[in-house]
Formats: structure tokens, C-alpha cells, sequence
């Protein structure tokens, strides 16, 4: 082997160990100071926020464009093991939900098959479409609020 390359080889391990240049050249965390967890943290609290809507009832009161929630109700329960159900305001439906990697995913959304006069129909397929996006619930004050792409679905808390 040449003089060179051997040289080489053994450095190799020498610059590995080597502090990198960027960001966090440098920098060293202060005795005491919160480091912000990465994802699992977020994936985490939706997983938690789950589990604490276990057992509630919503009903959606805005963020669903052309819907009246007084003409037509919307509902959202939260069953046990990882199941939403409700009103899609014709027909009843159900779905898995689940937390995973910071995010929450529904779905596939099933649902009776029975057709409805009026808009029914238009609001509940804009419903099932916004649950298949959701990517994060928030609670606020008393409402919840699904986050499906650029759209905030506000839910209030209704009876079961």
C-alpha cells in the first residue's frame, strides 16, 4: 500500500471525531436549559390528546364551507380504542383514528348509504373528505379544532 493512502486510512478515524461546521458548531447547552424534544413529543401529546377525548361528543360549528350547523348537524364522538363515530348529517359513520409520527390520521371513514334531500348530501361528503385530511386536533378553551390541511374545522362539545 502506498505511503499516501495509508496515511489517509489512518486519519480517517481522526477527522471523523472531529467537531462539524453549521448550526451547531460550537454551541453548547447551558446547565439547566430545556431542549425542545424532536417529533416524538408531538406524536406523544396528539396520542395523549386521544386519549383524553375518549368518551366525548362534539358537534361542528364552523369551518366547513356552506354549512349551517343549525340546519344541518354535524357530530363527532370519540369511542374507546382508537374509534370516532357520528352524524355526517345524513347518514351515521364511523372511522380508526390514531397518532403516529406528530400527526393523527382518520380513516377510511364508513357510512350508511341512504341519500338526503337538501345539502345534506354536499356537507356530508365536504365532512368525510375534511376527517380524511385531518392532521392535528387542538383543544381551545371548550372547542376542538381539527386541523386538516389549511382548513380548521371548530367542533363544540355536544351530548352524547
Amino acid at each position: 500500500m502506498r505511503p499516501a493512502r495509508l496515511a489517509l486510512l489512518l486519519l480517517l478515524p481522526a477527522l471523523a471525531a472531529c467537531p462539524r461546521e453549521g448550526a451547531d458548531a460550537g454551541r453548547q447547552a447551558q446547565p439547566g436549559a430545556a431542549v425542545a424534544p424532536a417529533q416524538p413529543a408531538a406524536s406523544a401529546s396528539q396520542a395523549a390528546l386521544l386519549a383524553e377525548l375518549a368518551g366525548t361528543h362534539w358537534r361542528l360549528a364552523g369551518g366547513l364551507p356552506g354549512h349551517d350547523p343549525s340546519a344541518v348537524p354535524v357530530t363527532l364522538a370519540f369511542e374507546q380504542q382508537g374509534r370516532i363515530s357520528g352524524s355526517g348529517g345524513c347518514n351515521g359513520y364511523g372511522a380508526d383514528i390514531g397518532a403516529a409520527n406528530g400527526s393523527v390520521r382518520i380513516g377510511p371513514v364508513v357510512a350508511t348509504k341512504r341519500g338526503c334531500p337538501g345539502t345534506r348530501n354536499q356537507v356530508e361528503a365536504d365532512w368525510f373528505g375534511a376527517l380524511a385530511a385531518v392532521e392535528r386536533l387542538e383543544r381551545s378553551d371548550e372547542a376542538l379544532l381539527l386541523h386538516a390541511g389549511e382548513r380548521v374545522l371548530r367542533l363544540q362539545p355536544a351530548d352524547p
